[in-house]
């Protein structure tokens, strides 16, 4: 499970629902999201102690090369999104070339291929 859905699930069975949360379900939105009401950051204020910090347990249960490559796919999420949003369509074509590319070389490390691991 990914953190953001653990982190969403302790929340979600750490406070009690009525009245303390909101939830957007629109159509066509790729996820629900919640919000806590009023209520609800009262009762996380005074319950903080009882519901610990959830990205704590996501971090601990995570070891450090997995938090590095969490990182690293993240920045480059952030860069393809930013060739996406703005790139000629020739940069967009170039970008998901790199990203096929780079698909690849993951496999083949995987596969032990000395090309991968910068031998001949």
């Amino acid at each position: 499970m990914a953190s953001g859905s653990r982190v969403r699930l302790h929340l979600s069975r750490a406070v009690p629902t009525r009245g303390r949360r909101t939830g957007d379900h629109r159509k066509g939105r790729r996820r629900k999201t919640a919000k806590l009401t009023e209520d609800g950051v009262a009762y996380v204020e005074e319950h903080r102690a009882d519901l610990g910090a959830p990205w704590d347990d996501v971090r601990l249960s995570v070891g450090e090369p997995e938090q590095d490559l969490r990182e690293l796919i993240g920045q480059l999420m952030g860069a393809a999104g930013q060739v996406a949003a703005v790139g000629t369509p020739a940069q967009v074509k170039a970008a998901a070339d790199v990203l096929v590319e780079a698909r690849k070389s993951l496999y083949r490390v995987l596969a032990g291929d000395d090309a991968a691991e910068g031998g001949n």
